[in-house]
């Protein structure tokens, strides 16, 4: 058995947008006011399985580095609280890997470095059945089963059938129409019955891509 422990996080950033938490575009309540703090850059660590623990968090600080404390073995995705960011990878030790699966199931392996980048992506698209483009269809962007997540991003089109989906992280997806079984289905990950319908899509820093999609009857 291995007790809870700390980690000491240092994260680095390729850029300084993706340092740099947004700021809120709506103006102060009343004039006069002094301008609003810099929002909290928080770092979350979310179980890639099992339930989610809302005390694995810190805060980072002006030195841009936090500490997160008492975790328990185990895997977790790193999650950052401030956008357009996301993790790119993590050196853990020696050992650097990809993506923001922090791997602690056999306790601290070393110092943590986090590097964070904000080259998100974007997908956009029309969707149309043989009649013409469709408006109020929701598509959905997944992410494999094994990956953890649970949350699906979604966009509704408009009125001349095109939708985005922005912000997305790099990596590997399914791309779907979701109808309101397949809304029933997506939290739980459980894509077995519409594997015949979701088109996979890979993404890379910085990728615009158009997927149109069609309605089948």
């Amino acid at each position: 058995m291995i007790p809870p422990f700390d980690i000491p996080v240092q994260m680095r950033f390729e850029d300084e947008q993706a340092r740099q938490a947004q700021q809120s575009q709506q103006p102060p309540a009343n004039p006069g006011q002094p301008p609003r703090a810099a929002p909290i850059r928080r770092v979350n660590l979310r179980p890639v399985t099992g339930f989610e623990m809302s005390n694995l968090s810190a805060d980072l600080g002006d030195d841009d580095s936090l500490t997160l404390e008492k975790v328990e073995p185990g895997l977790y995705h790193l999650a950052l609280s401030w956008r357009p960011s996301y993790v790119k990878s993590i050196r853990a030790g020696s050992v650097e890997t990809e993506g923001d699966i922090l791997d602690v199931r056999n306790g601290p392996s070393g110092p943590i470095t986090v590097t964070v980048s904000s080259s998100m992506c974007q997908i956009n698209g029309t969707v149309s059945d043989s009649s013409g483009p469709l408006a109020g269809v929701r598509v959905a962007l997944v992410q494999p089963v094994e990956s953890g997540i649970s949350n699906p991003l979604i966009a509704t089109t408009a009125a001349d059938g095109t939708y985005t989906l922005p912000g997305v992280p790099p990596g590997k997806y399914k791309l779907l129409l979701a109808d309101d079984d397949a809304m029933a289905a997506l939290p739980g990950q459980n894509l077995d019955d519409y594997e015949d319908i979701a088109e996979s899509v890979e993404l890379h820093a910085g990728d615009k891509i158009t997927k149109d999609l069609r309605v089948r009857k």
